[in-house]
């Protein structure tokens, strides 16, 4: 048996490829996200460079708290898929788990300029806190709401900044909301907590 020449092998890699991806396909359909990941991570592994794959074995590291290996594979499969959403999305979580705020930002606004959706503006919102850019990040929280005005997270987000500044009675208001929508909102108990401490000490019931 002859070795495979240069030509045969490439038509291999590639029908390699295209069966990883009607796997991943046939995963993602059956909402088996750990599967369609698992494969995708294989495949990158075997070298492959297609956009699909490689965001799907970043978002596969992200989950194991490997952001530092994801983030070149998100970006490398964004040089292919420059404005795909979820991508840029991932882009910028990525982005803001490892402590690089003002890049988040400009992965988000990526984001935003595709579809305005509310994830993207929550966590530019987010970014920006960490920035310190409390009045732009206020104004994504408000944002956020305006698109999803369920999300309790930005209400919570929106508690606190307003606990912070010690505008007292809209974070009571925002968190009261934030526990209506999700009673196990840490963000929108520590909003509460800020609050108790100023109330107690004026004599106030609040």
């Amino acid at each position: 048996m002859t070795a495979a020449g240069p030509q045969e092998f490439e038509k291999g890699r590639s029908a390699g490829h295209a069966q990883t991806l009607s796997a991943v396909e046939a995963a993602l359909w059956a909402r088996d996200m750990p599967k369609a990941m698992t494969l995708s991570e294989r495949a990158v592994g075997e070298g492959t460079e297609h956009p699909t794959l490689l965001s799907l074995a970043a978002l596969g590291r992200m989950r194991a708290g490997a952001n530092d290996s994801a983030l070149p594979l998100l970006l490398r499969a964004r040089q292919q898929m420059p404005n795909h959403l979820d991508l840029l999305y991932a882009l910028g979580e990525c982005l803001s788990r490892l402590g690089r705020p003002r890049e988040a930002v400009e992965a988000f606004d990526a984001a935003i300029k595709v579809k305005p959706e509310a994830r993207s503006h929550f966590g530019r919102a987010l970014a920006l806190e960490d920035l310190s850019e409390l009045d732009a990040a206020r104004a994504g929280f408000e944002r956020t709401l305006a698109l999803n005005p369920a999300q309790s997270a930005a209400l919570s987000r929106l508690a606190l900044l307003a606990a912070q500044r010690s505008d007292l009675k809209a974070a009571r208001e925002l968190a009261n909301r934030a526990l209506a929508i999700d009673v196990n909102d840490v963000t929108a108990g520590i909003a509460m907590a800020h609050l108790d401490v100023p109330m107690r000490f004026c004599g106030q019931d609040w």
